[in-house]
């Protein structure tokens, strides 16, 4: 949890920051069928797991740096 009750009794700030992550070209498959169907629908959880197994390993190293490591 990012604000503890000890931090709800003063005036606080929100940020927000955008991270741009290179993606190599091997994770984004080109699709094998043009369809609709199983077939898609499994290659596109494929990339979707491999995208966040790829974003996990280059960003949690930043958001630990950013919570002071308090994850």
């Amino acid at each position: 949890m990012l604000v503890g009750p000890q931090l709800t009794d003063r005036p606080t700030v929100l940020l927000a920051a955008t991270v741009l992550v290179p993606i190599p070209d091997h994770i984004l498959l080109q699709p094998t069928a043009t369809q609709p169907g199983r077939t898609l629908t499994h290659e596109a959880k494929q990339v979707v797991a491999a995208l966040t197994a790829h974003a996990n390993t280059h960003l949690s190293p930043l958001v630990d740096d950013l919570l002071g490591g308090a994850r």
